[in-house]
């Protein structure tokens, strides 16, 4: 589950009453509300914290927020690096599994050469809540996550050759394993 601060600010001149999240339509994210907020006056400031649980979704989680004098629905959308947390296994375990993960699960790109392996495992690991796997290449770095809600793998391959990039992500959830590509890709650009 992770925690998202709301900051309510009535910049209105009258006070607003009794704010509060109305019951969450939510299809695939589980979402826990702030505590009710009985009047807040013109100018003042309140905090509240709701959780969200993404359920492997990439769905934004819908937040409706109800006050006596109007309502509004937020939407909330967490990057794929959101839905993972990050695992460390031995290379010889990373390539069984990314063997499991072969085929359908696999999504590959190449991107040019422009930064060094320590600014790209950098950049990956400020993209992805990945942990880092041992390689026995020295051209070679892998990383490793699974999903919070479902533990499902996912495996991460940077291959650096001449020049160019190759990125491998093995992943068995179609949906979020392409988004997840696309960061990654970026990051490798930036």
């Amino acid at each position: 589950m992770t925690s998202v601060e709301l900051t309510f600010t009535n910049q209105s001149q009258e006070p607003l009453s009794n704010i509060c999240m109305a019951e969450a339509a939510n299809k695939r994210a589980d979402v826990h509300g702030f505590a009710p907020i009985g009047v807040l006056a013109s100018g003042a400031c309140a905090v509240g914290t709701v959780g969200v649980a993404w359920n492997d979704s990439t769905q934004p989680a819908q937040l409706p927020i109800s006050w006596q004098e109007g309502a509004a629905t937020l939407q909330l959308r967490a990057s794929v690096g959101e839905l993972l947390a990050p695992v460390t296994m031995p290379e010889t375990l990373f390539l069984t599994e990314q063997a499991k993960l072969r085929g359908m699960n696999e999504h590959s790109s190449k991107v040019s050469k422009s930064i060094d392996s320590r600014k790209v495992t950098m950049n990956i690991l400020e993209a992805a809540n990945l942990g880092s796997t041992p390689s026995s290449s020295p051209d070679t770095l892998r990383f490793s996550a699974q999903t919070m809600s479902s533990k499902s793998l996912v495996l991460v391959t940077v291959v650096f050759s001449v020049d160019c990039i190759e990125l491998v992500v093995n992943f068995e959830k179609m949906v979020i394993r392409s988004p997840h590509h696309n960061e990654l890709k970026s990051a490798l650009q930036a």
